[in-house]
C-alpha cells in the first residue's frame, strides 16, 4: 500500500473524519491512512460506544485499526468529512459527512474513467 497524504487539494486526506456500517454496526473515527487501495482507519466510537477503559484524559485505550479496501467503499456505506462543503453542498459552511465518491478523485478510483 502506497501512502498518500492527499490526492490534491481539493479531495480527501489523511485524518479526515470518517463513518460507515459494518455487520449492522455504526463506526466513527479518522483515516489514518490514505492510498488507492482504501484507508486505514481509527474507529473512534463502534454503535455510539467508546472501548472499554477508555478516559478523556487518554487516548492509550482505543479500538484497534482497521484497513478499509475500496472495493467495500460502497456496500459499507463509507462517508467523509468534508470540511468544505455546507449541508446543502454549497462551497459555505462548516462542512458534513458525504458520499466518499464526492471527495474522491475519480482518477484515483481503480477501475474508472475520469
Amino acid at each position: 500500500m502506497t501512502s498518500v497524504e492527499r490526492f490534491n487539494d481539493w479531495s480527501v486526506r489523511q485524518y479526515d473524519g470518517a463513518e460507515f456500517k459494518l455487520n449492522g454496526k455504526f463506526y466513527d473515527g479518522m483515516i489514518m491512512d490514505l492510498s488507492e487501495e482504501g484507508i486505514v482507519f481509527r474507529p473512534f466510537t463502534i454503535d455510539f460506544e467508546r472501548p472499554d477503559g477508555w478516559r478523556p484524559d487518554s487516548i492509550s485505550v482505543r479500538w484497534p485499526d482497521m484497513f478499509l479496501s475500496i472495493k467495500d467503499f460502497d456496500a459499507i456505506e463509507l462517508k467523509i468529512f468534508d470540511e468544505h462543503r455546507g449541508d446543502d453542498h454549497g462551497a459555505i459552511g462548516s462542512g458534513l459527512y458525504d458520499d466518499w465518491r464526492n471527495v474522491w478523485p475519480i482518477e484515483n478510483i481503480p477501475g474508472e474513467v475520469a
